[in-house]
């Protein structure tokens, strides 16, 4: 599909690629992981031509088109309905429906065979590069994608301008699937969905026909749509087949069998370095000790594997407190005429670590707030006199002062912490070294979310309120704060969208829904258990509700499509019939251009084979250079090393050749 060919690449005086080569199957589902700051996003706008590497090559194959959903949408403006925007997916291809009813409508007026063939030629090359869609399933199509991402029927005939950015993006997802991309790259697809919706997705895409890549770093949405996963570390790309529970196994596998080779390698090198020393003045010795000499300084060294990230965070004990941190009674609330909430009674509890869920607009916010005093209702909230509330969320950011540097603003007035206390917790939130002497002013949105946080968290609050606490923050980052706040003693009531961050430390959901709440115990997975959620989710029915009425206009719609193609085809069989010895000589160039093709596919076949067997091979010499004593037992020769170079050289190669008789394969197709 896509293939990144020894790319290198400098972001200002950083180099983010070095050699870094990479490829992209038809049909793969990659999740593309690392962490912050690696070239994610960078490599990604190198599939789109946005980006030109500075050395290098980015191959695409022809034809293909790419969707490409960025983080950040620019917000529409004007009357279009949020239906009509989405449909907008098939503008490109109308357009290209109408040029090719123009070509056969045309060819009835023609009496040139030349003329003739070289209209239907153009009228087949056009179909062959457009998914087919009559207008009757195209809409229906479009209702069920946008249910599916939350949008109600009401919604469709509503100016999408009167949408926030977060739905507005969600419309924009959906006319990126219903355009069913050969290449979908999403770019944290989940960052404006709701819990449901994620969900929804990973159903639409485990069934998406094209190749897709996404940058996420919510694991458990990895977990159900990625086939492989693609790590950025050390300027390049190391590819393992699974998803990202199957990549965090295979990658500690492959970091001990790094580590035993290296340890392996190093006993070698001593041993031979003890030889050289101790024989180094014998004449009798000395071709010895030069053959010695000679094979360290050929030998290619094991590099020690980088070590994972394992950090620990330990929030400081939070203050004492009563069993009962604080009570709603019977609180409501109401913006304008919209009622929000309505009776709402609720009891947080020492210990309790609660997640609100619910639709987006539900009121988790809301009632967030509420429980914080930040925002006005009716009813009572009851807080015990020791409670001390810690509230966060994404626009708290005001409140720091951006004169301070890093380590200034991360210690709380009153908060007693040394300057390598501070340092060990910012680095949990991705400060390291010389960054926490960088004003807060130079930080990025997301920098100062996170700056934020870990402010907050020194605060020893025994009540944390925490909207949206694992935005801007990376999956290794995201893991650390669940096992802290897992661990914390006070009471935690959270909004996420993350499942494995809820997993790891609710042990009660509270849904929102309906203008009240109702109350779980357990974590998520037992409150969807609980709610009987099967792999038809809620979305689905709504889907199916909403375009029910629709199937009736689809069925018809259908049949005057079939009509239609049904007279074309007449058209098309007459104009052929009239074409004579033009035919006849298309034919023999068909044949021609198929026998070529089968041959240039079973040399593919050819070369994949002989990849596979190679990769294979390399894998088995590699397992047996990391078994111990490998090299002083034998079971390594001189020989076995000899083969694993020859194959690292000989790959490259290989692969190249693939790809060349690939194109000349598509061309052939073309």
């Amino acid at each position: 599909m896509i293939r990144f060919i020894n790319i290198t690449h400098l972001a200002g005086d950083k180099e983010l690629f070095e050699g870094l080569t990479w490829h992209i199957r038809p049909g793969e589902r990659v999740g593309l992981i690392g962490d912050n700051g690696v070239g994610k996003t960078t490599l990604l706008r190198m599939s789109t031509g946005e980006t030109e590497p500075m050395s290098g090559e980015v191959v695409l194959r022809r034809h293909a088109n790419i969707g490409y959903l960025k983080q950040e949408i620019q917000e529409v403006s004007g009357d279009i309905a949020v239906l009509e925007e989405t449909m907008k997916a098939f503008q490109k291809e109308q357009e290209i429906e109408e040029r090719i009813a123009a070509l056969y409508d045309s060819v009835a007026h023609l009496t040139d065979e030349d003329e003739q063939a070289a209209v239907l030629n153009e009228a087949h090359d056009l179909q062959s590069h457009i998914h087919h869609h009559d207008a009757g399933s195209a809409e229906s199509d479009a209702k069920k994608i946008l249910v599916g991402l939350g949008f109600s029927q009401d919604d469709f005939d509503r100016p999408l301008s009167q949408f926030s950015g977060g739905w507005q993006m969600r419309a924009h997802i959906a006319r990126l699937l219903l355009e069913s991309p050969d290449l979908l790259l999403l770019d944290e697809p989940t960052n404006h969905l709701d819990l449901e919706s994620i969900e929804w997705l990973e159903q639409f895409l485990t069934s998406f026909p094209g190749a897709v890549v996404v940058v996420s770093h919510d694991r458990y949405f990895l977990d159900r749509i990625t086939t492989r996963t693609a790590w950025m570390t050390q300027k390049r790309i190391l590819s393992f087949t699974g998803n990202y529970s199957q990549f965090l196994v295979e990658r500690e596998l492959q970091e001990d069998l790094m580590r035993r080779r290296y340890e392996n390698q190093q006993e070698e090198i001593a041993h031979i370095e003890k030889f050289i020393e101790r024989f180094r003045y014998k004449a009798s010795k000395a071709s010895m000790v030069q053959s010695r000499v000679k094979s360290l300084e050929k030998l290619e060294r094991v590099e020690l594997p980088a070590a994972s990230r394992r950090v620990r965070l330990r929030i400081p004990a939070p203050a004492p407190a009563g069993r009962q941190i604080v009570e709603l009674r019977n609180v409501r609330k109401s913006y304008d005429a919209n009622l929000v909430l309505n009776g709402v009674d609720l009891m947080v509890e020492q210990g309790d670590k609660i997640a609100l869920v619910g639709r987006n607009g539900a009121g988790k916010s809301t009632l967030l707030k509420i429980l914080a005093g930040v925002l006005d209702y009716q009813g009572e909230r009851l807080l015990h006199p020791k409670t001390q509330v810690e509230y966060f969320s994404q626009h708290r950011i005001d409140t720091l002062n951006l004169n301070n540097t890093l380590l200034e603003e991360s210690r709380p007035a009153g908060v007693s912490q040394t300057d390598e206390q501070l340092r060990s917790l910012l680095g949990c939130f991705l400060f390291s070294g010389d960054d926490v002497f960088k004003p807060v002013s130079v930080l990025s949105g997301g920098e100062k979310s996170r700056l934020a946080f870990a402010r907050m968290l020194l605060r020893r609050g025994n009540l944390l309120l925490l909207d949206e606490p694992t935005n801007h923050l990376d999956i290794a980052t995201r893991d650390v704060l669940r096992n802290a706040l897992h661990e914390f003693n006070g009471a935690v009531v959270m909004i996420s969208h993350d499942r494995s961050f809820i997993d790891g430390i609710a042990n009660k959901i509270v849904e929102v829904a309906d203008q009240n709440i109702r109350i779980y115990p357990g974590n998520y997975s037992e409150y969807l258990e609980k709610k009987g959620v099967t792999g038809e989710g809620e979305a689905d029915l709504r889907g199916r509700a909403a375009i029910k009425a629709d199937n009736a206009n689809e069925a018809a719609a259908s049949a005057a499509a079939n009509r239609k193609l049904e007279d074309t085809l007449a058209v098309i069989e007459q104009a052929k019939s009239d074409r004579g010895s033009s035919r006849r000589a298309q034919a023999d160039d068909r044949k021609t251009r198929t026998k070529q093709r089968s041959g240039l596919r079973a040399r593919m076949t050819e070369l994949q084979n002989e990849i596979d067997a190679m990769e294979t091979r390399f894998a088995e010499i590699s397992a047996l250079q990391a078994q111990p004593d490998a090299y002083s037992s034998g079971a390594v020769t001189p020989e076995i090393s000899a083969e694993g170079k020859r194959i690292e050289q000989s790959l490259p190669g290989l692969l190249d050749e693939w790809q060349k008789v690939a194109e000349e394969h598509e061309s052939l197709s073309a």
